[in-house]
């Protein structure tokens, strides 16, 4: 029993970081392009799971709907966020940045609160997906086994998408080099809108992802953009495998731990950060894209 435990929270640790792995490439995306400070970023991760819920629930349709169109839904709100704020503060000094994102977050998830309640809100399994794999040592969830292997292989597109196309090309050379991309002519505002709005159409799938797994409620956007921005930082600051190891490391060893004393699960996050920190100042992999 005790080896088949320690198997299982060692596959949560690989789902919930894969998820929050999601999460981070895109509010890394944010940061590394176009050096915002934006801690709404978690909304749109919580907004994807809320719509998720509309979706499946409210509206009785299924899982595939809502993975369909929630990453739309968010990513077009992601833009006109991008176009009707943060686009008016990109030269500013970044405490704009942390006051604006801050205000957003407390505007949209008391929002959250008036339009779906206080009390959070389940999400079943998809019916195709709900029943129980035995993997040799031990049995797990097969929708779980399902979100490790779909964001593993979303986490390779959005690589392949920023190494092997034009595009994404762009996105890297304006992250290096923002005055040279504007120099030979390219509108670089553009390309942010379209960045922003591909950081938040990844949050909000990741919200879809993870609302048959855990309850949707009002503050699940702000309790994850805490453990993101660790996770960029242990990471490395511009780097894109940086933040998919560091979320991987860093929940399984809060996964773990929950073995050992739960009360320490979360804080285990925030130790192992300043040990990293201390011995790597630069994080894992400080480097550009």
């Amino acid at each position: 029993m005790l080896l088949e435990t320690v198997c299982a929270q060692l596959m949560n640790g690989l789902v919930l970081g894969m998820i929050l792995a999601l999460i981070s490439m895109g509010l890394s995306l944010v940061f590394g392009l176009m050096n915002v400070v934006n801690f709404a970023h978690g909304l749109f991760y919580a907004l994807g799971a809320y719509c998720a819920y509309f979706i499946i629930v409210t509206c009785n349709s299924n899982f595939w709907v809502a993975a369909l169109l929630v990453p739309i839904i968010i990513g077009l709100l992601g833009a006109v966020v991008e176009l009707g704020l943060f686009k008016k503060i990109y030269d500013l000094p970044h405490y704009f940045q942390i006051f604006l994102s801050f205000g957003l977050v407390l505007c949209l998830t008391e929002l959250i609160r008036i339009i779906w309640g206080t009390i959070g809100k389940p999400v079943s399994v998809p019916p195709e997906f709900n029943f129980i794999m035995h993997l040799g040592l031990f049995s797990y969830p097969f929708y779980r086994v399902f979100v490790l292997i779909f964001t593993v292989l979303l986490a390779i597109g959005v690589w392949s998408f920023l190494q092997k196309t034009e595009l994404g090309l762009l996105i890297r050379a304006g992250i290096d080099d923002r005055e040279m991309v504007e120099g030979l002519g390219i509108d670089i505002s553009k390309v942010y809108t379209l960045t922003f709005s591909l950081g938040t159409a990844i949050a909000g799938l990741s919200g879809v992802l993870a609302a048959p797994i855990i309850l949707v409620y009002p503050e699940m956007g702000p309790d994850v953009i805490i453990k993101a921005f660790v996770v960029v930082i242990v990471g490395g600051l511009g780097s894109f495998r940086g933040p998919i190891i560091a979320s991987l490391m860093l929940m399984t060893i809060s996964t773990m731990t929950v073995l050992v004393w739960a009360p320490l699960s979360d804080i285990v996050i925030f130790i192992a950060m300043a040990v990293f920190l201390i011995i790597k100042p630069t994080g894992l992999f400080g480097e550009r894209y």
